[in-house]
């Protein structure tokens, strides 16, 4: 063989070689999860609180809050999945939090100084208008509440702006989770 054909098929494998470098490098590898492109058809939401699989999930636009529920997995025994509205649409970007259902001590009602009784609100499950009614609860700091629920404990509290102590203690006979 002389050098003109040597150097001709070394040409020949190195091009094979590098189409198969090529060929692996863009087709059989994976691609890293932060370097996912999304399709337009897809939206992200975040489901937390009483659910069995909380995180984060991937559907098609258009779904419904019902199949991110069933994706995770459904409610938790103390969920109170009446208080959503199953057949709303999901956003991209959207958090859901699945409220529980409203736990009832033994002896659910309290005394307020004038002959009426007071429930126990939830913070995981109560709406807006049922905070805004506990002392010093305005309608701002209700949706506040809301915001950040799930709660696991009522010092939770704490992660909204002016809340300290002495607030939480005045609301620890009147709230649950």
């Amino acid at each position: 063989m002389s050098n003109n054909q040597l150097t001709i098929y070394g040409l020949i494998v190195a091009l094979f070689i590098g189409g198969l470098c090529y060929f692996y490098n863009h087709y059989l590898t994976p691609t890293p999860a932060n370097e996912i492109i999304f399709a337009n058809d897809e939206i992200i939401v975040h489901i937390c609180g009483a659910i069995r699989k909380a995180g984060v999930y991937r559907l098609k636009r258009g779904s419904r809050l019902l199949d991110v529920v069933a994706l995770a997995g459904g409610g938790t025994e103390a969920a109170n999945l009446s208080e959503l509205n199953l057949a709303e649409g999901l956003k991209d970007g959207q958090k859901i939090a699945v409220p529980e259902k409203t736990r009832k001590p033994v002896g659910n009602t309290l005394p307020s100084g004038k002959n009426e009784k007071s429930t126990i609100v939830s913070l995981n499950s109560a709406l807006l208008e049922e905070l805004d009614k506990l002392p010093g609860i305005g309608k701002k700091t209700a949706e506040k509440i809301i915001q950040n629920r799930p709660y696991r404990s009522i010092d939770d509290l704490k992660k909204i702006p002016r809340f300290g102590e002495k607030r939480i203690d005045e609301l620890k006979d009147k709230v649950s989770l």
